[in-house]
């Protein structure tokens, strides 16, 4: 690891969550419905997805509502109109707000990462793409001492190399990836 990186849970997170849902098999047990058209058709709705995971991911053990997978009953709810669940969506929390910082660069680079793919279901064909696209926006995310980030335009930069790289014939790289930039944790 480099120094200033987020902790391997985290750098692991960012990327497998990504890949879960490009894969197709991210509704566990909530609902058989295809939820990738629905998000290529309305991208922004992984934005909601990110949020919802994030905060009650940071709700900790303690909390009861940790082990309700928040974000596949909604997602469940969106493209299921037969699947209701007992959860409520719209608590205070899900707010932008009250992610960590290092969560709110993955929300604001899926914000430009929607606003420069034309066509968003080329990103959830597979897991593969999109996992490493995100590996490398977690690789390059540097911390400080209060796990602030101190790079955030860096890194979404790089990772936007990698998407441009991936999906781009052509494509000039402006400096190749270093080994570190493309461990999938």
């Amino acid at each position: 690891m480099r120094p200033n990186q987020l902790p391997v849970d985290d750098l692991q997170d960012i990327g497998k969550y990504m890949f879960s849902v490009a894969n197709g098999n991210h509704i566990l047990r909530y609902s058989e419905m295809e939820y990738r058209d629905f998000l290529a058709k309305s991208p922004y709705h992984l934005i909601d997805l990110l949020i919802i995971y994030y905060v009650s991911s940071n709700w900790g053990y303690d909390d009861p509502r940790m082990f309700e997978n928040y974000d596949e009953q909604w997602l469940a709810e969106k493209v299921d109109e037969s699947f209701k669940s007992s959860l409520q969506f719209d608590l205070p929390d899900f707010n932008y707000a009250n992610l960590l910082p290092y969560q709110q660069v993955v929300v604001d680079f899926t914000k430009v990462l929607i606003d420069n793919v034309k066509d968003f279901s080329i990103l959830l064909n597979s897991g593969s793409p999109i996992e490493i696209i995100y590996a490398v926006l977690a690789c390059n995310l540097d911390m400080d001492d209060h796990n602030k980030v101190k790079n955030k335009n860096h890194a979404i930069n790089r990772a936007l190399e990698m998407y441009r790289k991936t999906f781009t014939k052509g494509y000039t790289l402006s400096k190749p990836f270093e080994e570190w930039e493309l461990v999938i944790y």
